[in-house]
């Protein structure tokens, strides 16, 4: 072991650790492109941005310091956007009322040939002398 390392810092790398954490955020890039949901995307992005964010300091290279340091903000309001959004959909379906509440079952509408072989739509209640059954009871 001591060997091992012994050549990394030996062989020209002057920071592996900062090569490491460069290696970690380009994996977890690669890991935001195969995420199946965008909660678990932004997530991971957000690791990403920390990561080269560490590694663009301890290499000194400002490109990428900048680059994740806009996309990090960014990401963080991206999956606040979510989360908002989430909640809203939560409280507007809990204010619709259960299908089995209402009034009247939904059905689509009884079609019979009119004149001409055109079909048009027939009221309910005259359906073949019959009640329509998507009528309430």
């Amino acid at each position: 072991m001591d060997s091992l390392l012994a050549w990394m810092n030996s062989s020209g790398f002057p920071s592996w650790n900062a090569d490491f954490a460069g290696y970690v955020a380009s994996a977890l890039v690669l890991a935001a492109f195969v995420m199946p949901t965008m909660v678990k995307l932004r997530v991971t992005a957000l690791a990403s941005n920390i990561a080269f964010i560490y590694y663009a300091m301890s290499v000194d290279i400002r490109p990428v310091l900048i680059l994740h340091g806009i996309l990090l903000p960014v990401n963080i309001f991206r999956l606040l956007q979510i989360e908002l959004d989430r909640k809203k959909t939560r409280q507007a379906a809990s204010a619709v009322k259960p299908e089995a509440e209402s009034p009247r079952r939904r059905c689509l509408p009884n079609w019979s040939p009119g004149k001409g072989g055109m079909f048009l739509p027939v009221p309910p209640t005259t359906v073949r002398g019959r009640r329509n059954r998507c009528e309430s009871r």
